[in-house]
């Protein structure tokens, strides 16, 4: 089922790379990706880290749940969603891709990907 979830993702996202569920332990669960030379493992370790210390930056400011990050290269946009208070989804996408609707959708998908994981 996350397979799915995660290529129906994917599906409803023009420009979208890569679909990732990982642990806060930057261990992928589950991915899917339109583009094999994306290097999404990576960027999942990199990402719990980012996660973590995220929520580690916000807790001063008495919001104790990081929500979503979103990094900016020249080529991509890399939004990262939590689920649960362990797992993260992570979505890789060309600069061409809406950015509010994958920020909509992955808001979306969050609530889907929590059921499947309780």
């Amino acid at each position: 089922m996350l397979n799915e979830l995660l290529e129906g993702l994917l599906d409803r996202i023009p420009g979208s790379l890569a679909a990732v569920l990982a642990g806060l332990d930057g261990l992928v669960v589950d991915s899917r990706t339109r583009d094999p030379e994306c290097p999404f493992e990576p960027l999942a370790a990199h990402g719990a880290r980012l996660f973590r210390n995220g929520e580690k930056a916000i807790g001063d400011l008495s919001e104790p749940v990081l929500q979503e990050l979103m990094l900016v290269s020249g080529r991509n946009f890399i939004l990262l969603r939590s689920v649960g208070s362990s797992y993260f989804l992570l979505l890789i996408l060309a600069r061409t891709a809406c950015l509010g609707k994958a920020r909509y959708e992955l808001q979306k998908a969050e609530k889907n990907f929590a059921a499947e994981l309780a």
